[in-house]
């Protein structure tokens, strides 16, 4: 074992890189792409606050709104999606690293869960700290406990995707004829 893994195992190293990658990528790309969407869509609700325009539902005139309704409310869907990714990254930075043999750690080096974990955290300048616990961290408890890899920050994308699919409607505003 030791000369074959250097005592390492995919129980603990690849839930650890999911991890990493999950929380770099929300932390460095999707977090801050998002944050600058809301934040633009709410300067075009404040711009716009004072143009009415006709509301519409189903593809149907409605009442009137005013056009800075609409990316105001875009922008707060943006911010519930971006509250539950930041729900998302406590779990995230919880590493299971030195957690070989199913979470045991019988087989890693003392220590070595926390200095990779250290180094993780130095090179990606992220706050990864040790699991707790590294036996719920790594497979199956991880599967059978349904954690957040990629659980919640998945279900956020998944939710933020939703709420950008729903600006389409906007577009068809007026697209239709009207009498």
């Amino acid at each position: 074992n030791d000369d074959g893994n250097m005592a390492q195992s995919t129980n603990d190293t690849f839930p650890a890189t999911m991890h990493i990658a999950a929380a770099t990528a929300l932390a460095t790309q999707l977090g801050p792409a998002v944050t600058k969407l809301r934040d633009a869509l709410a300067a075009k609700a404040k711009a716009w606050k004072g143009i009415v325009k006709i509301g519409r539902t189903h593809l149907q005139d409605a009442t009137p709104i005013t056009l800075g309704q609409e990316p105001s409310g875009y922008a707060a869907m943006l911010a519930d999606d971006l509250d539950r990714l930041g729900q998302a990254m406590p779990a995230l930075y919880q590493l299971p690293l030195g957690g070989t043999a199913v979470g045991t750690g019988i087989t890693a080096e003392r220590g070595f869960g926390a200095a990779a974990t250290a180094e993780v955290a130095k090179l990606t300048q992220l706050p990864f700290v040790v699991a707790p616990t590294r036996y719920g961290k790594v497979p199956p408890a991880e599967r059978q406990r349904g954690l957040p890899i990629p659980g919640e920050e998945r279900d956020g994308h998944l939710r933020s995707r939703g709420h950008l699919s729903k600006a389409t409607p906007s577009r068809a505003s007026s697209s239709v004829p009207r009498a």
